[in-house]
């Protein structure tokens, strides 16, 4: 498995965490894309700035690894107009992944088992307090635990000490990559 490229793929409509890690763990690249979202803006809109900006990221992947967007959102505390756009944002682009690269090569998996394969636990630890201002424990606790984890991950820190604002989705994209290459073990 060391020669496969797997791609985690954290997706939303607001911004894509992607990674790049080899089948023996090791990150190649991790980054995220912020979309663009102009007043009056379609769903069409951010599949061309996906096709744009993740695209190439990612193009050459044997597996991409996504979150399960049916499970995703729910108990969550966005309205169903919103959820409902993620949800169709996350077809459309699951349906270019399928077409492009195959069915195979699309591995979906639950957020929670992510973390518990990745991160050892599929919950953040009742007594984790996020050291940032701007991340929420949940959040903080993905970040923290990937830069323990890989001595390669360095975020950018924005003035104020916290990581820079997508970080924790290109963490979710690293989480994603690592329980799979983690689940994947000889």
């Amino acid at each position: 498995m060391s020669d496969q490229l797997i791609c985690g793929l954290d997706l939303s409509t607001s911004v894509a965490g992607y990674c790049r890690m080899n089948g023996d763990g090791e990150i190649e690249s991790y980054d995220f894309y912020k979309f663009d979202k102009p007043s009056g803006y379609e769903l069409i809109d951010l599949v061309e700035q996906w096709d744009e900006h993740v695209w190439p990221h990612i193009e050459d992947a044997d597996v991409v690894v996504l979150e399960d967007s049916l499970k995703k959102y729910a108990g969550g505390f966005s309205s169903k107009a919103t959820i409902s756009k993620l949800l169709r944002f996350n077809g459309i682009i699951e349906y270019e992944l399928q077409k492009r690269k195959g069915k195979d090569a699309i591995e979906k998996i639950h957020p929670s088992t992510a973390k518990k394969q990745a991160l050892g636990k599929g919950r953040v630890p009742s007594d984790y307090e996020s050291p940032y201002s701007t991340y929420k424990d949940s959040k903080a606790w993905a970040i923290d635990r990937i830069d323990e984890m890989y001595d390669s991950v360095e975020w950018e820190m924005t003035r104020s000490g916290n990581p820079r604002p997508g970080s924790d989705d290109a963490a979710d994209a690293l989480v994603l990559a690592t329980s799979y290459v983690k689940s994947n073990e000889d």
